[in-house]
């Protein structure tokens, strides 16, 4: 089973409003962020090896922050490509904290509709923030 269909499954045991975003949509948004963060020159399959710029912590909890930066914004979330090439819109940083408290074990990344941030919490426990997430990390 995908990943995205284990996170499908918590969100409608939840009663939670999400939409899956289709094929055009996630080209727009991969191409967007790899055009404002990535490093095209970094050979990796994970974007968060790929970085630009960007600020870290690394705790293994940081991922609970998250939703106190998108508060009631909408946010999409996705996953690296090897793991599922699906993203997720939430509605909410609530949305987005339910779904992280309920399901785990993976690598994400959120950003807004316009890209104007990205952040990713991978398998070491660290917490990357790019765009203007950064101030915000900056500030915890």
């Amino acid at each position: 089973m995908r990943l995205s269909e284990q996170i499908k499954k918590e969100l409608d045991r939840g009663e939670k409003i999400y939409t899956f975003l289709n094929n055009k949509e996630i080209k727009i948004i991969r191409d967007t962020i790899r055009k404002i963060y990535i490093n095209d020159n970094e050979k990796s399959s994970f974007i968060w090896e790929k970085l630009s710029e960007f600020k870290i912590k690394q705790d293994s909890e940081a991922w609970k922050y998250i939703s106190d930066f998108v508060k009631e914004e909408t946010c999409i979330v996705f996953f690296n490509t090897e793991d599922d090439k699906n993203m997720i819109k939430l509605y909410s940083g609530k949305d987005l904290k339910y779904m992280l408290e309920e399901t785990y074990g993976y690598e994400f990344y959120v950003t807004d509709e316009e890209c104007t941030y990205l952040i990713c919490f991978n398998h070491h426990d660290i917490l990357y923030t790019c765009g203007r997430a950064i101030k915000w990390l900056e500030l915890l």
